[in-house]
């Protein structure tokens, strides 16, 4: 059976989800108050974003969800990411570099210099 990531197919999961389902942020959920039962989106932007029409199809759906983009490359598009806060989704840094660094320093010192954002 292939797979369907249509947006089409997309709208319905998050249908599905909202009927439910209460939906938290990742920060929400962090809080720790949260109900016995419910559901996280999570989106990491990693190439040219679609995200904004993910972030459309969830708010219509009434779903606030979790979206990170990476800071560099064509995912970087800060006019995208605030509107995407602006529909009340929650919108953060996606990174891979303490992971990659071995000693530690030098990947603190580039996540520094990544978050060093306008």
């Amino acid at each position: 059976m292939p797979l369907d990531f249509t947006l089409s197919k997309f709208r319905r999961l998050c249908t599905c989800v909202a009927q439910h389902y209460p939906t938290l942020t990742l920060s929400e959920y962090f809080q720790g108050d949260h109900p016995p039962q419910f559901a996280m989106m999570r989106h990491d932007i990693d190439r040219r974003p679609s995200a904004l029409s993910t972030a459309r199809v969830e708010a219509e759906a009434g779903i606030r969800a979790t979206y990170y983009f990476r800071r560099q490359g064509s995912a970087f598009r800060p006019e995208i990411m605030r509107e995407i806060e602006g529909m009340g989704h929650e919108v953060g840094y996606h990174y891979e570099i303490v992971d990659i660094d071995e000693n530690g320093k030098e990947g603190k010192d580039l996540f520094g210099l990544n978050c060093n954002i306008d």
